[in-house]
């Protein structure tokens, strides 16, 4: 949530608090006891939505982090069949056209690529094996293969859960926002003869504005001229001060 939307739940929690303290002199089943009801539901609903939110963005920032060291990890691989298979090329037939490593690869293309490498490299395996990469080294395109692709699918799904928890906070925060005023109509007539009651709503039903930066000054409140060198600036008009009298 951004500033104002945690200023606005706030006010919830307050609207709410203040329902269940005078929610003797509201029947449930009466309009103004069903808007205290949704507001302390909306409440609820907008701290399950922030923890959505919070944890969709930690699920994409840790796929994000892990879709990286998978791409690296992958791109390593196939860098090393690539090297090995120009190393070869000249004793081994067959290898010319085969395991070229194209530049500036995203991820939909390594992986395209690493696939064709896993089926082009079966019957080669034995030079590459004599080469001196892993007896398992197929098994490690896979799984680099493998790692790429669950990475990328937890950051789409951090993603994914991240928007959806924001579209539905959104969605909350408007229909509290027209529960609390709808309810204000109703605590006013309800409360028309105490003012101490009204006063409250009023307290606990408004949304506090952000606090001003340190060092602005309030609204209507002039800021110092500046001085100059330490000296008091000239009079309104004038072009400074006076020079003394010769002699």
């Amino acid at each position: 949530m951004n500033d104002h939307e945690k200023r606005t739940y706030q006010m919830f929690v307050r609207v709410k608090n203040f329902g269940i303290s005078n929610i003797g002199d509201f029947a449930p089943t009466s309009v103004g006891g069903k808007l205290i009801a949704l507001v302390e539901g909306i409440t609820n609903e907008i701290e399950a939505h922030t923890s959505s939110q919070v944890s969709g963005i930690g699920t994409a920032r840790q796929g994000t982090k892990t879709r990286a060291q998978a791409r690296a990890d992958l791109r390593d691989n196939l860098e090393g069949i690539n090297r090995t298979a120009r190393a070869m090329a000249d004793i081994v037939p067959g290898l010319d056209n085969k395991f070229r490593l194209p530049r500036n690869m995203n991820d939909q293309q390594l992986l395209a690529t690493a696939r064709s490498f896993v089926v082009d490299v079966v019957p080669f395996s034995a030079h590459f094996i004599a080469h001196e990469l892993s007896d398992d080294f197929t098994g490690d395109l896979d799984s680099d293969i493998a790692a790429l692709e669950n990475a990328i699918d937890t950051q789409s799904s951090g993603v994914g859960d991240h928007v959806a928890a924001r579209a539905a906070l959104d969605d909350a925060i408007g229909r509290g926002v027209d529960a609390v005023r709808k309810l204000g109509a109703i605590v006013k007539n309800k409360y028309g003869d105490q003012p101490a009651k009204l006063a409250e709503w009023t307290s606990v039903s408004h949304t506090e504005r952000a606090s001003r930066r340190q060092g602005e000054p309030s609204a209507g409140v002039q800021a110092p001229a500046p001085t100059t060198g330490g000296q008091p600036p000239p009079p309104s008009g004038g072009t400074g001060p006076t020079p003394p009298p010769a002699g």
